[in-house]
């Protein structure tokens, strides 16, 4: 599958989180591109368009909820994809996802081998598997609390 990570900005020092993340999905099989944001949504949204992902994924720190909320909108409005929000705001603040019927799931926790088994399962069985661990995920308008499982 393809995997859009977006980024507000990119800074000297990586995001940890998305780079094992991206090891680990790219290591799956899975095919992973970083964009960052900034402040010109419509050049990202065009540039991600481009790459087609079927997921696109947020690493969210708290303050900056908004502005993933409001990006994730104007891109899920026009390009179909499922959208899953982590990090440390959503592993805290899991109600989140009741923030927008945009965000279809939250990974809570430790995400480099649940995100990786949400994708495998999501292109094998085609459909959002919502009893993923560690993840909470919207179907309608059900929402599914999965527990966080151990990372090793």
């Amino acid at each position: 599958m393809r995997v859009a990570f977006g980024i507000k900005k990119i800074r000297v020092l990586p995001n940890l989180g998305i780079a094992y993340l991206s090891y680990n999905l790219k290591k799956a099989g899975h095919e992973v591109k970083l964009f960052e944001i900034g402040k010109n949504f419509d050049r990202t949204i065009g540039k991600i368009r481009k790459f087609g992902p079927e997921v696109i994924a947020y690493s969210v720190y708290t303050g900056e909820e908004r502005y993933y909320i409001d990006f994730n909108r104007q891109l899920r409005q026009i390009h179909n994809a499922i959208s899953v929000f982590g990090g440390p705001h959503p592993t805290f603040i899991p109600e989140v996802i009741e923030e927008s019927e945009y965000i279809d799931g939250i990974c809570r926790g430790e995400g480099e081998l649940a995100f990786v088994e949400f994708l495998d399962r999501l292109s094998q069985e085609g459909r959002i598997p919502a009893d993923t661990g560690n993840f909470w995920i919207r179907e309608g308008n059900r929402i599914f609390k999965n527990d966080i499982t151990p990372l090793c």
